[in-house]
């Protein structure tokens, strides 16, 4: 792997990081200024943004499958579920166990060992207290499920369309079956983006193009995702969920990939994306909420301002919080943890 690309998949994981904070940061604002409302309904600051961002996890699934492409293809099977699986299910155990017990703890009324057991069953299936883990059980189905049919299927444009077609009927199934739209049944529609990031790869594709034709790319999502949010759709689930799943996801995600290449030398955005999974673990749900809470005491009541103060402020008491748990070494459990032995 050329030093060149690994400094882009780091920026693209900082474009995604920063998706990922902004996102929660437009819930937070949608919660506290536009209570009960969908994005649809809010002003047009507030739901172009997240239309422009709501792509953040397709685009981690999309550096996994490039990952794969580039270091995994010839790993054996239960080697790469060795190297890929344990330091994010060790960071999830622990902070995932650790807002169960304190849910737990605020809300029981009586001990009910059934209730705890559910509850905490269906917290690793991404129904958790601190919502953002969700992307584990997600990301953990995608690793055991995807190398695998990459073994059993030779063709990526198979698999491709195999993953296409399974993502389109859940999204349709999910608007007969709204349980459909729920974890973990979304999960099959993320394995698309892996595949994505191993023909991006393999074919180079992207990377082969001149320059005005990725910036022609960039220019026509960017006129259309505005378009879409300035008249938005808000009375079909349908339409809504696959404009989501098709532009935003697979067409955002190779959209950032162009973005990427051409800020590969960013240095702000490496730094994030070196710091992405500590971010992604650690900004929410406390940080995060107690921002939205001291926006709101403030009187913050413009979404233009809300948003971006949420973002800066969680993303520097985020950061403070990292440095913190390195100094006390705890940074080898949550987000450093490794079954590898190391390499002298």
């Amino acid at each position: 792997m050329s030093k060149q690309k690994q400094d882009e998949l780091t920026v693209l994981s900082g474009i995604a990081i920063s998706f990922v904070i902004i996102i929660h940061a437009c819930a937070s604002c949608l919660g506290y200024l536009f209570p009960g409302k969908e994005y649809s309904d809010t002003d047009i600051f507030l739901r172009t943004l997240y239309n422009f961002v709501i792509s953040a996890v397709p685009i981690f699934v999309f550096i996994s499958g490039i990952k794969f492409a580039i270091h995994d293809t010839a790993t054996p099977y239960l080697l790469l579920l060795k190297k890929r699986l344990p330091r994010v299910l060790m960071s999830f155990f622990i902070i995932n166990t650790f807002f169960w017990a304190i849910d737990s703890f605020i809300w029981i009324k009586e001990f009910s060992p059934i209730l705890l057991c559910k509850t905490y069953i269906s917290s690793w299936l991404g129904n958790t207290v601190a919502y953002p883990l969700w992307y584990i059980p997600m990301y953990c189905c995608v690793i055991i499920i995807c190398p695998l049919l990459y073994k059993v299927i030779s063709s990526s444009w198979i698999r491709f369309s195999l993953y296409l077609i399974i993502g389109l009927m859940q999204h349709l199934l999910a608007s007969f079956f709204p349980i459909l739209d729920k974890y973990p049944f979304v999960f099959v529609s993320y394995f698309i983006f892996f595949e994505l990031g191993i023909i991006v790869y393999k074919y180079r594709f992207l990377l082969s193009h001149k320059k005005s034709q990725n910036i022609i790319y960039v220019f026509l999502y960017v006129i259309l995702v505005t378009i879409l949010s300035i008249f938005p759709n808000s009375d079909s689930f349908f339409w809504s969920s696959y404009v989501r799943y098709i532009l935003f996801g697979l067409g955002g995600t190779l959209v950032y990939y162009i973005v990427a290449l051409s800020l590969k030398k960013n240095k702000l955005l490496i730094f994030l994306g070196q710091n992405s999974y500590p971010l992604f673990l650690l900004h929410e749900p406390v940080i995060g909420r107690f921002c939205g809470k001291l926006l709101s005491k403030f009187g913050i009541a413009h979404s233009f301002v809300f948003v971006p103060l949420w973002f800066i402020g969680t993303l520097i008491f985020t950061l403070l919080l990292i440095k913190f748990f390195c100094h006390i070494k705890i940074d080898s459990l949550l987000w450093k943890f490794s079954l590898m032995k190391k390499s002298s």
